[in-house]
């Protein structure tokens, strides 16, 4: 009996002596954190102008005006797209060129096209010798990080042949 009076004298002693260790403040750093999260808070006119210009010169580097158009392939799509493009998936696309409003591709299906713009949307036609059915005109599509290229090209009802492009180089 005594033994177990121990026992529990011992295990209650030990639950004290890590309760109040528990409060023995690991996390007390002097109230330097309250004060570091106020100053970051507390950023002056300055700062927030350097920080929004610097903002501003990544988007012009990366090619985005801030026009919702461009991203989403709407009507201001077709000078965004301005370059050389190859698919990823198989195409008798080798290679498609985009300049302004004039296209142009290499491969198997080799021959000019034209963008224009219809309803918000980007249209892609070719003008090939020898057409292909199921790739001579179609809905072109920038992605919003501006990396691939997508034309769905028109086709039965269910829907035609898909393209996915990267930037060539």
């Amino acid at each position: 009996m005594r033994a177990a009076a121990r026992m529990a004298a011992a295990i209650a002693g030990g639950v004290l002596v890590v309760g109040g260790l528990a409060g023995c403040g690991g996390d007390d750093d002097g109230g330097q954190e309250e004060q570091t999260q106020e100053q970051s808070q507390q950023e002056s006119p300055e700062q927030e102008q350097e920080e929004q210009e610097e903002q501003e010169e990544q988007e012009e580097a990366a090619g985005d005006d801030g026009a919702d158009g461009a991203a989403d392939g709407g009507a201001d799509a077709a000078g965004s797209i301005d370059g050389t493009w190859e698919p990823i998936n198989d195409s008798p696309i080798e290679t498609l060129t985009i300049s302004g409003e004039e296209v142009e591709t290499t491969g198997t299906l080799a021959c000019p096209g034209t963008l224009s713009t219809e309803n918000g949307e980007t249209r892609l036609e070719l003008d090939c010798e020898t057409p292909d059915e199921s790739r001579s005109a179609g809905t072109v599509e920038l992605d919003p990080d501006g990396t691939h290229l997508i034309i769905t090209w028109d086709g039965p009802e269910w829907g035609g042949m898909i393209d996915s492009l990267t930037r060539a180089g």
